[in-house]
């Protein structure tokens, strides 16, 4: 008896855990992060801890209209940023249900001259083999009500073997 509530007790944490990441927080690979940089370092973010990651959805609205507000007579390329930032958070701003089939694509390739890998942060326990290694993945996510997820799928293939991993994938009911 005293096992199961234990385990129902660390179940009931991981689901929230998994709710808090994949319902208001910004994946740590986004490429917002660079842009939201960039705007900062054009001085049209001032209030912002961007070194303080993830950031949450509320944070990156905050952030977006914060630029908006100091870039009046910035560059027209500052202002596509902005733009562009406001066009893809703008489901977030209406706190409505949103679904994002396809959120992000991505191809990567890398070629390795070793067996030997140094340890390189935040790989997502990807191993790459020695000669030719390639990455196809997408990003999916969606919030409808109270349920929400976010999923990243990844094609890997090297000379050795192709395989498909589920990179990240977070249910959060």
């Amino acid at each position: 008896m005293r096992f199961t509530n234990v385990l129902i007790g660390i179940l009931s944490m991981l689901l929230l855990a998994f709710s808090a990441e994949a319902g208001t927080y910004l994946s740590l690979e986004d490429e917002t992060y660079d842009l939201l940089q960039r705007l900062e370092a054009e001085g049209v973010i001032e209030s912002g801890l961007l070194s303080t990651k993830p950031l949450s959805y509320k944070e990156v609205l905050r952030l977006i209209s914060e630029a908006e507000n100091n870039a009046k007579d910035k560059s027209p390329f500052i202002q596509e940023i902005i733009k562009s930032l406001k066009e893809r958070f703008k489901d977030k701003k209406a706190l409505t249900d949103y679904i994002k089939p396809l959120d992000t694509a991505y191809i990567r390739y890398t070629y390795g001259d070793s067996k030997v890998q140094f340890f390189n942060y935040n790989m997502d326990g990807d191993d790459y083999k020695k000669g030719s290694n390639g990455r196809v993945g997408l990003i999916s996510r969606a919030g409808v009500g109270w349920f929400s997820f976010y999923l990243n799928p990844e094609l890997r293939f090297s000379e050795q073997d192709t395989k498909v991993v589920f990179k990240k994938g977070l249910p959060c009911p």
